[in-house]
């Protein structure tokens, strides 16, 4: 359809034991060393000079709706890669930043109106769009991409198969994420 985003499986079984085929395909395969589950990371994305609907978009697109993951990495389609953004965030002032020489980030308290921005990316996109729904979400490919995008609620792996390569050639239109 144009787009290419993998849903979110269990993990199981991505492991490739037999020799003979990774030797028969070595183009095809790839050595990896997947994070553990339930490893946590931490960074920082600096930003400056944006406007509320630019932060706000920021925001929308790394602060995912309850029970929603991002897919990251590699073997994604074989069910590694699902992770959860949990942003904080801080607004220096730029002001107090520029007047103390010893002035910390640890100074910086978090805002905790982050939906107030994430608002702001909503109605401006909503208005462009001339939609009369209350949230993007609600338009009919945002509703799609949830889908594809929940992770507490996942269809079972059997449901979500990897094509094997002669499939690929038959060329088969997928169903979309709202049939499976």
């Amino acid at each position: 359809r144009g787009y290419k985003l993998y849903w979110h499986r269990s993990g199981d079984g991505w492991i490739e034991d037999n020799k003979e085929n990774i030797e028969k395909h070595k183009s095809q395969y790839t050595r990896i060393t997947p994070v553990k589950e339930g490893s946590v990371f931490k960074g920082r994305i600096r930003f400056e000079n944006l406007s509320d609907v630019e932060l706000g978009a920021l925001l929308f697109a790394l602060d995912l709706p309850e029970g929603l993951a991002h897919k990251l990495g590699m073997a994604k389609p074989l069910g590694l890669g699902s992770v959860r953004i949990t942003p904080k965030l801080y607004i220096s002032d730029r002001k107090k930043r520029y007047e103390d020489l010893f002035f910390e980030w640890d100074k910086v308290e978090e805002r905790k109106d982050k939906d107030t921005f994430k608002k702001a990316f909503e109605s401006y996109i909503l208005k462009k769009l001339n939609s009369k729904e209350k949230s993007i979400w609600e338009i009919h490919r945002m509703k799609l991409l949830k889908r594809m995008l929940d992770f507490d609620g996942k269809p079972s792996d059997d449901k979500t198969e990897y094509l094997k390569l002669e499939e690929f050639r038959e060329r088969k239109v997928l169903p979309t994420p709202d049939k499976v």
